[in-house]
C-alpha cells in the first residue's frame, strides 16, 4: 500500500520549495515515493560534470499500514536510517518539519547549536609599551 496521496503531495511540494530557483542546477532536494515510505535527499551534479546526479539520502517519512501514522527517521552516515525521537508520530505530514518556510537547523534534524561562549581573557597583566624617543617626538602635535 503506498503512502497516502495528499501527505506524499505535501512532501513533493515542501521538497520543491527548499531550493530557491537560481540554484536548481547545482542541488536539488528530491523526494522519492516507495511503498511503504517517502525518502527526501539531497542530489548535486557530478563534479566533473558527467554522468547523473548524485543523491545523498537526508530523512524518511515512514507510513504505517495498520494506525496510518507517519513516523520521522533520520539517516547515519552509514546510509541507516533511525527513528528521530523528538518528532513523535502523526496523522498527517503536516509537522513542523514540512513548512514551506526555510529551516534554521542542520539538515540532521539536530537542534540548533548553542551560541560559543566568549572567549577567555587572559590573566596576564597588560605591560606598557616602551616608546622610544624619537617615536614620542613624532606624535607630538606641533
Amino acid at each position: 500500500m503506498p503512502p497516502p496521496e495528499p501527505d506524499a503531495a505535501r512532501i513533493q511540494r515542501w521538497c520543491d520549495n527548499r531550493v530557491p530557483a537560481p540554484f536548481r542546477s547545482r542541488v536539488r532536494v528530491v523526494a522519492e515515493v516507495a511503498d511503504r515510505h517517502v525518502t527526501t535527499s539531497q542530489s548535486r551534479p557530478p563534479w566533473d560534470g558527467e554522468g547523473d546526479w548524485i543523491s545523498t539520502p537526508v530523512a524518511r517519512f515512514r507510513c504505517t499500514r495498520a494506525t496510518g501514522l507517519w513516523s520521522l527517521y533520520w539517516v547515519d552516515r552509514n546510509s541507516r536510517f533511525h527513528e528521530y525521537d523528538r518528532f513523535q508520530p502523526t496523522r498527517g505530514c503536516r509537522a513542523s518539519s514540512t513548512s514551506s518556510t526555510p529551516a534554521r537547523t542542520r539538515s540532521s534534524g539536530a537542534d540548533p547549536a548553542p551560541p560559543h561562549p566568549a572567549p577567555a581573557r587572559s590573566q596576564r597583566p597588560v605591560r606598557a609599551r616602551r616608546v622610544s624617543v624619537r617615536a614620542r617626538a613624532a606624535r607630538k602635535p606641533a
